[in-house]
């Protein structure tokens, strides 16, 4: 799901790839083109100015990247309102600021796990309970707070990019890991949906310049297919 080669899976599969599939690119670096959007759910996106002005802050699914330093930087400055997934419990500040909300992805969950019969996305611990919050939904509960969001502060995984242009929900980006994800964020600054977090500071964190991007994501969504529709 990324715009480049990543050369972990290429290395292990790329031989299989070729040989038994077609491959589909969500993204292309190349031809600087957001060719799919696959969303999680069949919410509506939500106009920016009816948004909370909140940002969602995650290390994707592994909870990796430097997304730590720019929260410290945004407490800092302490005008602006982060929802924050958390990892483990030392992920979590011990002085948490009120306008920080800390979402803390169950430690004990294992991919296995069914509710109903189902198999489930992480549930998360009540921080006030301690007690664990389950989730019979199709989609992770991340999205529905990146809808309400006014942008994404994360590194550029591939799924993320995804919920970034099914919600028209802009990221601004930490530190890539690997080349894959280094050419994602050439393809979201090229396209004018992305931008750095040493940019989005730089700009004094202007919030005029993530309602441009958002308004972009929606402008590029109408020339967008969903992939269902390509797959079935």
């Amino acid at each position: 799901m990324d715009s480049y080669f990543d050369l972990s899976w290429e290395e292990m599969f790329g031989n299989i790839i070729n040989k038994k599939y077609k491959r589909k690119w969500f993204f292309n670096h190349e031809s600087r083109k957001i060719n799919y959007f696959l969303s999680p759910n069949p919410k509506p996106i939500v106009p920016f100015n009816d948004r909370n002005d909140k940002i969602v802050m995650h290390g994707g699914g592994w909870g990796i990247g430097n997304y730590k330093d720019a929260i410290n930087v945004i407490k800092m400055r302490g005008d602006i309102e982060l929802e924050i997934a958390a990892y483990e419990n030392a992920d979590i500040s011990s002085d948490i600021p009120k306008n920080h909300n800390y979402h803390l992805i169950d430690p004990d969950w294992k991919p296995w796990e069914k509710l109903d019969g189902k198999f489930i996305y992480p549930p998360y611990i009540n921080l006030t309970t301690r007690q664990r919050e389950m989730y019979n939904l199709d989609y992770h509960k991340l999205y529905d707070f990146i809808l309400e969001s006014k942008a994404i502060i994360t590194k550029t995984g591939g799924a993320t990019i995804l919920d970034s242009i099914s919600a028209a929900t802009p990221i601004i980006f930490t530190e890539p890991f690997g080349d894959s994800e280094a050419k994602n964020q050439e393809l979201l600054r090229n396209l004018n949906i992305g931008i750095s977090f040493n940019e989005w500071e730089h700009n004094n964190f202007s919030f005029d310049i993530l309602k441009n991007m958002h308004d972009n994501i929606k402008e590029l969504r109408k020339s967008t297919k969903n992939i269902i529709f390509d797959l079935i």
